[in-house]
């Protein structure tokens, strides 16, 4: 008795792209070279995936994401996953030290110093000035200097946020 099988090709399949890193609540995009796929974690409760490869933190944790190509002809399957950690967010900053009137440094050369307190677990600090707050030097460290012009409205803030090495941030 001879027997003929038939043995179909696996359907081709790209590596995942994107960071393994995201915080808690945010979000990062997955992407594959190979079309029609499907996404899927092995633990929701961590990391959620919808179905253009976008993961959002839900837990601290990791959680297995694996995309999925099928062969409708054949049925044959062939996936790649990555590793997702979700980590928690660092601390906001405490305190924005530094001047809170600034009329008498309007259209002046005197550079004004914002700081705040260096925060577990920040790799850098972004910080958001208002129009006529120019930024001089010190984005993305925990010290700010900047000069003021008449454009400057009678009420704004100066924000900063903590930055992890999972690129998401908490303002203050």
């Amino acid at each position: 008795v001879i027997m003929n099988i038939l043995v179909n090709d696996i359907p081709a399949i790209g590596t995942i792209s994107g960071t393994s890193l995201v915080c808690l609540s945010a979000a990062t995009q997955l992407t594959n070279d190979v079309t029609d796929g499907v996404w899927s974690t092995s633990n929701s409760a961590v990391a959620d995936i919808d179905e253009t490869g976008l993961v959002t933190g839900i837990s601290v944790g990791n959680a297995l994401i694996t995309y999925t190509v099928t062969d409708v002809a054949s049925g044959c399957t062939n996936h790649d996953t990555i590793t997702v950690h979700v980590g928690a967010l660092p601390a906001a900053p405490d305190t924005v030290y530094g001047p809170v009137e600034l009329c008498a440094y309007i259209n002046q050369t005197t550079e004004i110093l914002y700081r705040v307190n260096r925060v577990s677990g920040a790799v850098s600090y972004n910080w958001y000035v208002p129009t006529g707050v120019n930024i001089v030097r010190g984005q993305g460290t925990d010290s700010l200097w900047v000069t003021v012009d008449s454009t400057l409205y009678r009420w704004a803030p100066i924000y900063v946020a903590s930055v992890s090495d999972r690129k998401s941030t908490r303002l203050n």
